[in-house]
């Protein structure tokens, strides 16, 4: 296996030996012996993962189709027929409406005992529960979830853009004068160990304790720092796009909480 990569071939279908349920496996998922999966894939590829994995298998329970629905569906109201549906144009409404939405949701305070001021979910926070929210559901009102990939690819290369300037245009200003004046480098120090530390951790429990596959990995690490940088890396070097979805199951928490427990901490402390 180690001559393929991970867009080599894919395995759409997959069911255990002694067993007739048959799924769409994950990518963590680990093969058992006399396992009988489907793979699509060019047919070099094909044949050359046929003869290093097993054999081909008369097996035809393998194409059960029972988790995709089919539907026939008849254009009934003269208001709809004759027209097209725009999915290649970015529907602005949506995008900037769910903004407006996260920002009215990260501005309520939200009061905890024992504290003296309310916190906040702020602008990071918000927008984030309102795009969950619209994705859940599906839409709120006019505002719905789909945006066409361009713009969803877009959108993300100037968020990146725009949080790497805005930090360099607030740290730049006196960036030699507080380096010099505030020991920098033991700063560096410490940045670099509350860093690394915990991602050996997570490599270590992951990789060896967890069998969490590298790919899916990576994108764990990177949500769990909130760090878009690392996943564009990530997603770049293996040409994959699985770390983006581990990246999405831990980012969201692990964002809120951080919001959370920063107001905490600073309510606390001072």
């Amino acid at each position: 296996m180690r001559d393929f990569s991970l867009n080599d071939i894919i395995i759409s279908r997959l069911k255990h030996s002694g067993s007739s349920e048959v799924f769409s496996p994950p990518m963590d998922t680990r093969l058992s012996d006399k396992d009988v999966m489907m793979v699509v894939g060019t047919a070099d590829m094909v044949e050359k993962f046929i003869d290093i994995i097993g054999k081909e298998s008369s097996d035809q329970l393998i194409e059960d189709e029972k988790d995709v629905v089919s539907k026939t569906i008849f254009v009934t109201k003269k208001s709809a027929s004759h027209k097209t549906k725009k999915l290649l144009e970015p529907d602005f409404l949506s995008l900037f409406g769910g903004l407006v939405i996260g920002i009215i949701i990260g501005s309520i305070p939200i009061a905890i005992p024992s504290l003296p001021v309310p916190i906040k979910l702020g602008f990071a926070a918000g927008p984030l529960l309102a795009a969950l929210m619209i994705s859940r559901y599906g839409g709120i009102g006019v505002i719905h979830s789909y945006i066409n990939n361009g713009a969803i690819h877009f959108m993300k290369d100037l968020g990146i853009c725009l949080f790497f300037a805005s930090v360099g245009l607030h740290a730049g200003t006196h960036f030699y004068e507080n380096f010099t004046q505030n020991n920098g480098w033991l700063w560096i120090f410490y940045g670099a160990f509350i860093t690394f530390v915990p991602l050996i951790f997570m490599v270590f429990v992951g990789k060896v304790i967890m069998k969490i596959n590298y790919a899916k990995l990576i994108g764990l690490m990177s949500g769990s720092y909130t760090d878009p940088a690392a996943l564009a890396f990530s997603n770049g070097y293996i040409d994959s796009d699985v770390p983006t979805q581990s990246y999405a199951t831990v980012y969201p928490l692990v964002t809120i909480f951080r919001i959370f427990v920063a107001q905490i901490l600073i309510l606390l402390c001072f």
